[in-house]
């Protein structure tokens, strides 16, 4: 059998006939290759088909990675080569991070795409994702470019010729806009522009567990500078016990997410849980007649599968049907499809047709309107992690105490000022005059900010202490005294002045400043600097203890 997922692993599992000759069992190896193709090709003409005609014909691809008998074969599809659920692949060890602000989809993809892959069919142009803060690292490709795709409004997809798409549904999956296949009760076969399907619907539900009002990404940033996009869907039909509509809001943490893209993927989210959700299961033993991703139509108003507001003209009679995505796909390798054995080295085939184990079972289609976004409260969706309906995008979903931590936390500098001139006191020497150093920044309540200033006093006019002042708005934060016993009049002595407090109001566009003055004597006292003898300034916010 084979399964299929949309933006995830699949797994085959398959066997040969036991009296199969031991050299065509020997003949497939762990790390080759079991191709599926819709019918056998020519028994005498296989060595005249090259790589390309036959990878172009598959149907699926899988890549072995065990063999529990020596006549039994499991595996994945080849989506395994852009990262394993276990962390496995071509890891990203080295940032990939965009040249310049943002990169396009096809940019990202080609930066992200390991080389076990073909490229496929990518978005060029469009819209522009900036990506996380100092790149992707230490991750699979596969987790990082499923966090592009959901920043983009797209998907990634592996085919079974090795190449990897990534747009938008409607491009990887033209039936989202008009659905072909109608599963009913009903006979099978092409009526009109449709196709029926006879389908027993396994399993029907509907819920509203994962039902959202309104999502709120949070995007880069920690502490109080945190980016924040947020999409509501407005109307709800659903009220609490005061009679009001409810309030449903979701979390998403997505810390490489730049104001653009938390708003797409506020956006992106919203619309998967913003309704009810209809999850079911079809058998069927119609041969491959929808893939992983594609959207169908359902009628069977027994299950509560139709919608009054969506009808078409079906076999000569009007059905209300429900359009839904097929989000997973578990079928048999039937008799009369094709199998062979690849060899990546040389891209050499067996023929494994005349001793493969068909299957004559069922097809199972996990259908719904949105995939399930948690698996429990206790297991949140991680950044490429998970499978299946349960997989729905690299933000983590759900999260909040992930991100209360966040909010706890330092977001690290705030600003950095750095001068490479000197600065000499005139005048009345012993009143404070502006140094040069100065930073403007957004002061936030209970933030704990801390202040270096690293200067290089001395004494041109004669031995003396020096005062260093920090200013905040024009009202002193805190004095320093460089003493006579520690200054010179022929050189500068490099010293560090630092501070820390807690901030007691918030306040926009707060101009912190250094000031200098001498004390005892009314001579010139000096900030040194130089290409090698820097000023600098320097506001961190530490934290809120």
């Amino acid at each position: 059998m084979i399964t299929e997922r949309v933006q995830a692993i699949g797994t085959f599992s398959g066997s040969l006939h036991d009296d199969a000759p031991d050299s065509v069992a020997r003949s497939v190896r762990v790390g080759d290759e079991i191709v599926i193709t819709p019918a056998r090709l020519d028994t005498s003409a296989v060595g005249a088909y090259s790589d390309a005609e036959i990878m172009a014909s598959a149907l699926y691809t899988g890549y072995v990675t065990s063999k529990p008998t020596p006549t039994t074969f499991q595996g994945y599809d080849l989506g395994m080569f852009l990262g394993t659920a276990s962390g496995l692949g071509d890891l990203i060890t080295t940032a990939v991070n965009p040249t310049n602000a943002a990169w396009t989809l096809a940019q990202w993809v080609s930066a992200l795409r390991p080389s076990s892959l073909d490229a496929g069919t990518v978005r060029v142009g469009g819209a522009t994702f900036a990506g996380p803060v100092g790149g992707y690292q230490w991750i699979t490709p596969r987790e990082a470019l499923t966090d592009v795709c959901s920043a983009l409004a797209a998907e990634w997809r592996v085919n079974p010729d090795s190449t990897l798409d990534a747009d938008s549904i409607s491009v990887l999956y033209p039936t989202s806009t008009t659905p072909v296949v109608v599963v009913t009760r009903d006979d099978e076969g092409w009526f009109g522009a449709y196709r029926g399907v006879l389908g027993e619907v396994l399993e029907a539900g509907l819920d509203i567990e994962e039902y959202t009002t309104s999502v709120i990404v949070v995007g880069q940033g920690s502490g109080s500078s945190m980016i924040t996009a947020v999409a509501s869907s407005g109307a709800t039909t659903y009220q609490d016990h005061q009679g009001n509509n409810v309030v449903f809001e979701r979390f998403i943490d997505a810390p490489s997410d730049g104001s653009t893209a938390a708003g797409v993927r506020a956006a992106a989210e919203l619309a998967k849980s913003s309704e009810a959700r209809r999850q079911f299961s079809v058998r069927t033993r119609t041969d491959q007649p929808v893939k992983a991703g594609d959207y169908l139509y359902a009628y069977d108003p027994a299950a509560g599968l139709s919608d009054a507001a969506n009808q078409i003209d079906f076999r000569g009679r009007l059905l209300s049907v429900l359009k839904l995505r097929v989000f997973g796909v578990t079928w048999p390798v039937r008799p009369g499809m094709g199998v062979y054995c690849r060899h990546p080295v040389g891209a050499s085939f067996i023929d494994l047709s005349d001793h493969w184990q068909y299957e004559d079972g069922e097809a199972t289609l996990d259908v719904g309107q949105v995939p399930a976004i948690l698996a429990s409260a206790s297991a949140p969706v991680t950044a490429g992690g998970g499978q299946g309906l349960r997989q729905t995008g690299a933000a983590r979903l759900g999260v909040n105490p992930q991100i209360a931590a966040r909010a706890a936390q330092s977001p690290g500098c705030l600003g950095v000022h750095s001068l490479t001139t000197a600065f000499n006191t005139s005048a009345t020497h012993t009143a404070y005059q502006d140094e040069g150093l100065t930073l403007t920044i957004n002061d936030v309540a209970g933030r704990r900010y801390k202040f270096t200033i690293a200067v290089n006093p001395y004494c041109p006019g004669g031995i003396q202490t020096i005062v260093y002042q920090l200013l905040r708005d024009g009202v002193q934060v805190r004095d320093w005294y460089c003493t006579a016993e520690s200054m010179a009049t022929a050189f500068a002595q490099g010293t560090t002045l630092t501070c820390t407090t807690l901030l007691s109001a918030s306040a926009s566009s707060v101009v912190y400043k250094v000031r200098i003055k001498a004390t005892t004597a009314n001579t010139q006292v000096s900030s040194y600097g130089d290409a090698s003898t820097i000023r600098q300034f320097i506001i961190e916010d530490v934290g809120n203890i």
